[in-house]
């Protein structure tokens, strides 16, 4: 009987002490309290609760660390909406504001990867794919020793082989209308910027067979 008391003691206070956190005002809080909510209002998807926190730190401790970390928060946040052009903008804004950011390759990382799943078939536009090159070869190239440098490595590979077949995409569409210049020059794309290429053989070849045309087709156009 005695036990039961107490724990239901116990439940009523925990109760009562939660209640008082939860009543009080933002404002009453530090920067780390304030980042320490806004975190687990993420990962428990109440995004917009998580923003109020975000704002409440960038408007009442803006040279707080915490007001660095709740705008890398803040990105976070838009990635896992699945919002990446919002996310990739947020992480080139932060890459710009915090050069000497200790975890800047996970910034870029990050940035890489938004672009990455925006990136298209290649039979489609692929500014993304360009774009998410850019920011995996970036981190590469500033933090070779980098965590994220293996995944990397295998994106790099992966979108310039999507490139490659783009290129040999447009080559082909360009000869099903006759346009064999155009076709040529596509195809010498190819074999200079993807020369590690599955597609390097087969584009050199195609590009010796229209080579003839492409003359004659130039050839006609300045008489």
């Amino acid at each position: 009987m005695i036990r039961s008391a107490r724990t239901l003691l116990c439940l009523v206070l925990g109760i009562a002490l939660a209640g008082c956190w939860g009543t009080q005002r933002l404002e009453d809080l530090s920067p780390a309290e304030l980042y320490a909510m806004a975190q687990r209002a993420v990962e428990k998807y109440r995004y917009e609760e998580a923003q109020k926190i975000i704002d409440r730190i960038r408007d009442d401790h803006p040279f707080s660390k915490f007001a660095t970390e709740a705008e890398l928060l803040e990105a976070d946040m838009l990635f896992r909406q699945e919002k990446f052009e919002e996310a990739a903008a947020a992480y080139r804004g932060f890459e710009e504001l915090h050069p000497t950011y200790p975890k800047l390759d996970y910034v870029i990382f990050r940035r890489g990867l938004c672009y990455y799943n925006l990136s298209q078939p290649p039979d489609r536009d692929q500014e993304p794919t360009h774009r998410a090159l850019e920011a995996f070869q970036k981190l590469l190239y500033a933090r070779p020793k980098s965590q994220y440098a293996a995944e990397a490595q295998d994106k790099v590979k992966e979108l310039r082989q999507r490139l490659a077949e783009h290129e040999m995409y447009v080559a082909r569409y360009y000869l099903r209308k006759k346009r064999y210049s155009a076709a040529l020059g596509r195809l010498q794309e190819l074999v200079r910027s993807y020369p590690d290429s599955p597609l390097r053989d087969q584009a050199l070849a195609l590009a010796l067979e229209i080579q003839p045309k492409a003359e004659r087709e130039k050839a006609g156009d300045d008489e």
